[in-house]
């Protein structure tokens, strides 16, 4: 039988179980879902294809739709005023040429039966009275755009469609039509551009479903359930074909449009691409149980030799050897069988050798028991020695100066020397048996608390202060401590302790320490006010570095701004309860303050007297009074121009008052710099956006352009996480990138369609111009190379070619980037406007080329996080 008891049968019988049935279930099942969701994605697809050729055409006539409305206000307000044919004529021929080239005529017909045309092919109308054309009636009778059906043109001979739109005057009444005539063909070509998977039928259909154009000769079909079910594909069956279908409203114009395919062409690659999974499914399936037949053989032959090489081992006999050819996949499998049986064999010498050993190693101890029999003696004379060693040494302890102690593993004083007594004023007979914490200040908050208190008698410590207390006094005394736990057989036995007297030198140590504190923060202080250039930073350092320095509640810096004084900045655990208002002048305080121009301390101060904070509830819960309040006057050139003020719990000390009075002055100073230099600032951001504007008024189509790629490249360096002084030199260089563009002609700029090559060539130049401009004005290097490379590659190719660089600097990535989306965004001479989802595909498609990754990352977090300011941006400097 096919599938016997042989090794080989039953083999194949499992491989076809686990392999072959699963696969043919899978497949099926594979086959199933797939084919749903393929027509499911492949339907969608076209829908979705349909829908945007669609909204493309509807663009397209929209522009057309627009434009007419236009010209027909223009002619009801002004030009038919005239009544003079060959004015009204020649204005109709102008603005054919303007409107596009498509247009075959442009004619009106007045109220009156008056007719002019662009043309001025009268001779083909002779008496023919337009008002009873159905152009001129159905345009009369609406508000809006009218398409005629497509008819015979008696100048061209050529098949034409009629756009049509009322003329009303400055009054409101109507007073004629005006018509565009355009060649079906082109008319045609437009919307025939809508088709499903490539290959398509249209129908033009009216607001009346009144078909206008049949492109299919479909006679007779009914297209009202296409009609009720927009922008779905809609399955009928007509004249013994399947038709697949959908409706599309073209709004601009007010008509619809069926777009048709017969249903086995449509899905013709669904069942080529089914027929084809099929096949390959069942050749797969045939190669896969030829491998199992092939495999199996192979398996069968070793596992045999195997299974007999195992039944050796078990016999005993070690010796055994498989031999199976080395191009076999089992060659492996087999030399670790060989290996095995030497290292079973290797094993077994091995036990009988180690055997010998040990009986000769229990001869060996016997003997050694003998010598330690011997050593005992050795050891009792060495313990008498031991003896000895301690009393020299307890000597030795007594007679120390330092304090020395030995507590249990709990802190249970078991021996203290007498230099407690001169240190501590204890007497070491009272402290036995008591804890060592008794001694030690209960005050004092080491850094380590929670180890010195629970966990004493677990660790070592090294030149470690312990804190303790004088007896009956609340003197504390510093000792420099040495700690050592004694453990036995792997547990904590007792806790041994010497501590040196060290509380003067700790004192002097901390006066030391405090005095190069307040050293090291006044020279920072110093130095942060001499480089602090930002009003807000320089507000929050000053009132930040008093309250580290002086360690106080609360210091707020308050500015003279008409007659009041306004808070700037607060520090310090009361900084949440600074008065937010303003405070007058005339406040009874700070007038003292402002007339003496000199320093006011108050002591004990009473919350809830003062005007400003003694309804603040949250304050009071905290404390009543202030030990100290004090108003320091900043003054610049006799005048006070702000008041620093100081509120602390404690006494602040006379050395602390002359420190902060010399410091108001360097605090004055460095606003007054700051100040001036934010002046400054404003006054150079005036100087480079006029120089913007300059370059921009050149070509009205970029108008804002500067700006707004100003604007993109800063946010996007503020998502890059960039420092601020680099935040604003790319700023700077969006603003300039374009100055450049005053050297190059006007005409060449605002260009409409294509440059010549050598038009191109000469615009390319502006980078290298806007350098060369700004070189001389000592502007940063960031600066200059976002203005000169903003064209250049990702891949460093662009212009200017003459530049040679490694990679291209962050500043021109982020500038050539916000450039490259300001342009696709915003309508120039050349192209219209694109949507911003437009123009992140467009940097999508080029990131890693022309732009550089991280910054088209960056532009779609923006765009998507903050749409609304991109949008606003666009919209408020929009052509």
């Amino acid at each position: 039988m096919l599938f016997g008891k042989s090794f080989r049968n039953r083999l194949i019988m499992i491989f076809l179980g686990v392999v072959i049935v699963p696969i043919t279930l899978l497949g099926g099942v594979t086959y199933k879902y797939l084919l749903e969701y393929i027509v499911e994605e492949y339907d969608q697809r076209a829908l979705k294809e349909v829908i945007t050729d669609t909204e493309s055409v509807n663009l397209s006539f929209g522009g057309k739709a627009t434009v007419l409305k236009s010209l027909a206000k223009s002619l009801g307000y002004s030009i038919l005023d005239t009544q003079d044919r060959k004015i009204i004529n020649r204005y109709l021929r102008e603005q054919k040429k303007n409107i596009d080239n498509e247009v075959l005529n442009l004619y009106v017909a007045t109220n009156r039966g008056d007719k002019y045309d662009a043309n001025s092919w009268t001779k083909y109308f002779g008496d023919i009275d337009f008002r009873n054309q159905e152009w001129y009636k159905e345009a009369a009778k609406r508000d809006g755009i009218y398409l005629s059906k497509p008819y015979l043109d008696i100048a061209t001979k050529q098949d034409v469609i009629t756009i049509s739109v009322s003329i009303y005057n400055t009054e409101g009444k109507f007073i004629g039509v005006l018509g565009v005539d355009y060649l079906f063909d082109n008319i045609m070509e437009q919307i025939n551009s809508i088709d499903i998977n490539g290959e398509a039928f249209h129908i033009v259909i009216d607001d009346n479903s009144d078909v206008i154009y049949d492109g299919f000769g479909l006679k007779g079909i009914e297209y009202t359930d296409f009609i009720n079910q927009p922008e779905k594909f809609v399955k009928s069956h007509h004249m013994d074909k399947d038709i697949i279908g959908i409706y599309t409203k073209m709004e601009s114009m007010g008509f619809g449009i069926v777009t048709l395919q017969e249903t086995q062409d449509y899905y013709k690659r669904i069942k080529n691409l089914i027929g084809s999974f099929v096949f390959i499914y069942l050749v797969i399936v045939l190669l896969m149980f030829l491998y199992i037949l092939y495999i199996s053989k192979r398996v069968s032959i070793p596992v045999v030799q195997l299974k007999k090489g195992v039944r050796e081992i078990l016999d005993g006999n070690y010796d055994t050897k498989l031999s199976i050819t080395k191009d076999s996949d089992f060659g492996e499998l087999m030399d670790s069988f060989n290996l095995m049986a030497n290292t079973i064999k290797d094993n077994y010498e091995n036990l009988v050798n180690q055997s010998d050993d040990l009986i000769i190693k229990n001869r060996l101890l016997q003997e050694t028991y003998v010598e330690l029999e011997a050593s005992y003696e050795q050891l009792q004379a060495t313990t008498e020695q031991l003896d000895y060693s301690e009393t020299k040494y307890r000597t030795l302890i007594e007679n120390i100066t330092d304090l020395i102690w030995v507590t249990t593993p709990d802190g249970e004083i078991t021996y203290i020397n007498d230099m407690v007594k001169e240190i501590l004023d204890y007497d070491p007979n009272d402290l036995i048996g008591k804890s060592i914490f008794s001694i030690m200040c209960p005050r004092h908050n080491y850094e380590d608390g929670s180890y010195i208190v629970e966990e004493f008698g677990k660790k070592n410590l090294k030149n470690f202060d312990l804190c303790c207390l004088k007896a009956n006094s609340n003197k504390r005394i510093i000792l420099a401590a040495n700690i050592n736990n004694i453990f036995l057989d792997g547990k904590p036995v007792s806790v041994h302790g010497i501590g040196r007297d060290v509380t003067e030198k700790r004192r002097l140590q901390d006066k030391i320490l405090k005095k190069n504190k307040e050293l090291r923060i006044l020279n920072n202080i110093s130095s942060i006010l001499a480089s602090k250039v930002k009003m807000d930073d320089l507000f929050e350092t000053i009132v930040d570095k008093i309250h580290e320095l002086l360690e106080i509640e609360m210091c707020t810096l308050r500015l003279l701004e008409d007659e009041k004084l306004e808070l700037k900045a607060a520090s310090g655990i009361f900084k949440n309860f600074a008065y937010e208002g303003s405070i007058d002048v005339g406040d009874k305080k700070i007038n003292r303050v402002m007339l003496s121009k000199d320093m006011l301390i108050l002591r004990d101060v009473k919350i809830q007297e003062d005007p400003y904070y003694g309804e603040n509830i949250e304050l009071l819960k905290i404390t009543k009074n202030l030990d100290f309040l004090i108003f320091i006057p900043l003054k610049l050139e006799g005048s006070v121009i702000g008041v620093l003020n100081i509120a602390a719990l404690r006494e602040i000390r006379d050395v602390e008052i002359e420190i902060l009075r010399a410091f108001s002055n360097h605090i004055t100073v460095a606003i007054e710099k700051a100040r001036l230099y934010e002046n400054l600032k404003d006054s150079y951001f005036k100087t480079i956006k006029t120089l913007a504007t300059a370059v921009e008024a050149k070509d009205s189509y970029t108008e804002g352009h500067s700006l707004r790629v100003a604007k993109y490249s800063t946010l996007i360096a503020k998502r890059l996480e960039l420092d601020d002084k680099r935040i604003e030199e790319i700023h700077i260089a969006g603003i300039l990138h374009d100055i450049g563009k005053i050297g190059i002609d006007d005409g060449i700029l605002a260009k409409p369609g294509k440059l010549s090559e050598e038009e191109y060539i000469t615009i390319t130049k502006h980078p290298e111009i806007g350098e060369k401009i700004l070189s001389h004005i000592g502007l940063s290097e960031n600066i200059l190379n976002g203005v000169l490379l903003h064209h250049k590659g990702y891949d460093l190719k662009g212009y200017p070619k003459n530049v040679r660089i490694d990679n291209l600097p962050l500043e021109a990535c982020i500038i050539g980037a916000a450039d490259a989306f300001d342009a696709i965004t915003t309508t120039r001479s050349y192209s219209k406007a694109r949507t911003i989802e437009e123009a992140i595909d467009e940097l999508d498609k080029n990131k890693g080329t022309q732009f550089c990754p991280l910054v088209v990352d960056s532009i779609k977090h923006i765009c998507k996080n903050n749409r609304g300011e991109i949008e606003a941006l666009i919209r408020h400097f929009r052509h």
